[in-house]
């Protein structure tokens, strides 16, 4: 991936905004964050500044965000569908 070295926030205000981020996340459940995360994952990854091994710490972590985004959407469909079929809606398309 190639490392950006446009208006970039500095290392430290992305590893802030990413603390900050899990933490509403943590208390708030909302998927939206996950988007968040993963961009402020994806910006430190690519950071001029930011050392190999935060930049591999960074994709890793991003990779793990996306995996718990999936399993909730997944979660949320299969909710739907129980919800759909009990209130008749599973013949809708």
């Amino acid at each position: 991936m190639e490392r950006e070295d446009l208006q970039s926030p500095s290392v430290d205000t992305l590893v802030e905004t990413i603390f900050y981020l899990t933490t509403r996340f943590a208390f708030s459940q909302d998927s939206a964050l996950i988007y968040a995360i993963n961009l402020h994952f994806a910006m430190l990854e690519r950071h001029v500044e930011a050392s190999s091994s935060l930049s591999n710490t960074s994709r890793r972590l991003r990779a793990q965000w996306l995996s718990l985004l999936d399993k909730l959407e997944s979660h949320n469909d299969q909710c739907a569908h129980k919800l759909g079929s009990k209130i008749g809606l599973s013949d809708i398309h």
